[in-house]
């Protein structure tokens, strides 16, 4: 519940790149064919966290985007290659 105070009081915008950031990191889960489950039998903490994080509930830290970055084995930059900053 805190976290989705803290996101609704983020401008629309933001909003917008949480969900799309969101959206990208599904799809890079779905091109391994792993189900959320997958994602903590391979190194990441939490299904559930992830989940929040693919329905843009969740406002990253950079150790948190880090540790995306492991469990899919990519480089930030191909985390951010695809999200459309205005």
């Amino acid at each position: 519940m805190a976290d989705q105070k803290i996101i609704t009081r983020l401008k629309k915008k933001d909003q917008g790149l949480l969900r799309e950031f969101g959206q990208i990191v599904k799809e890079l889960r779905r091109l391994n064919e792993w189900t959320l489950e997958d994602t903590e039998a391979n190194g990441y903490p939490s299904w559930q966290h992830w989940q929040a994080i693919e329905n843009g509930l969740k406002n990253l830290s950079f150790t948190t985007i880090i540790n995306i970055c492991r469990t899919l084995d990519i480089q930030p930059s191909e985390l951010f290659a695809d999200l459309e900053i205005k």
